[in-house]
């Protein structure tokens, strides 16, 4: 028992320590552009919920929706995240770094 203990408590470090150097590696992406304070704000989120559509970034930001669909674009042209591929609205997006992470 003890034995599966430490190795579920290791892997989560692992992980941890990747997800924190994808979210690093993403910051120098993004910190160059102009206004990317915004999108910085939004990266934590995606560290924590890979998925996100232009609403919840709004409500998460405490922001107008314009606000949020800039930084998701933002993060859309840096890479960090990409658009799903759904034909249907609301626009998914996904952090497709962070999700390898939390479910590799």
């Amino acid at each position: 028992f003890l034995r599966g203990v430490k190795e579920e408590a290791e892997d989560a470090c692992h992980r941890i320590e990747r997800l924190a150097k994808w979210r690093k590696e993403s910051l120098l992406r993004i910190q160059s552009m102009p206004r990317a304070y915004t999108a910085q704000r939004l990266l934590y989120h995606l560290t924590v919920n890979p998925f996100l559509t232009v609403s919840a970034a709004a409500r998460f930001l405490k922001a107008t929706y314009p606000t949020a669909k800039s930084a998701l674009e933002m993060l859309l042209k840096a890479g960090v995240v990409e658009e799903m591929p759904f034909k249907k609205r609301p626009r998914w997006f996904v952090a497709k770094g962070a999700f390898d992470i939390f479910y590799s």
